[in-house]
């Protein structure tokens, strides 16, 4: 299934209705997690293959049910990986395998937007600068296995077992 086809599914997915008897706290037959407002309070809107550093990404745009008083923009997205091998790769070969993660994420996203949008930045926190940033980064993935930096930003966390594992940044995070 090429970048297209698979992105268009994906759209399905994440934009059919909940199963109607679903109980709240429960997954649905998707593997969705609607606990946290997923399509309720957070709708995926569109979907967008884009070209990205190492492949394919795809760009989630979604709509946020804002309550009236708080000066949150109603829209938002967030960029997830898309590229073939890297779906192969990681598990993510039939897009009702990826729905739920991207679900997720979209959750995540929405929350972050609108804590960007709301209240001033907490007092008495400093931001690190990019060199502690990036030597606290190292750390925390050290704590799981031998850290190789591939690319600028791309690291490899070799662990003891089988699976290695693959942290992708953008220049945001």
């Amino acid at each position: 299934m090429d970048d297209e086809e698979y992105a268009r599914e994906l759209f399905r997915i994440l934009t059919r209705p909940p199963e109607p008897d679903l109980e709240p706290g429960r997954l649905g037959d998707d593997w969705i997690d609607r606990s946290d407002g997923f399509r309720t309070d957070v709708q995926v809107v569109s979907l967008e293959v884009v070209p990205g550093p190492y492949g394919a990404q795809v760009d989630v745009r979604f709509e946020l049910d804002v309550p009236a008083g708080y000066d949150v923009p109603a829209q938002g997205h967030v960029l997830m990986p898309l590229d073939e091998e890297w779906r192969a790769a990681s598990g993510f070969v039939e897009p009702e395998d990826y729905a739920p993660r991207i679900a997720g994420r979209v959750s995540r996203a929405a929350r972050e937007h609108v804590v960007a949008h709301t209240g001033p930045p907490r007092r008495g926190f400093d931001v690190p600068d990019r060199e502690e940033q990036h030597a606290l980064l190292l750390r925390v993935l050290g704590r799981h296995g031998e850290v190789e930096h591939v690319a600028s930003d791309c690291y490899v966390v070799r662990t003891d077992g089988d699976d290695d594992m693959v942290v992708l940044l953008t220049p945001e995070q």
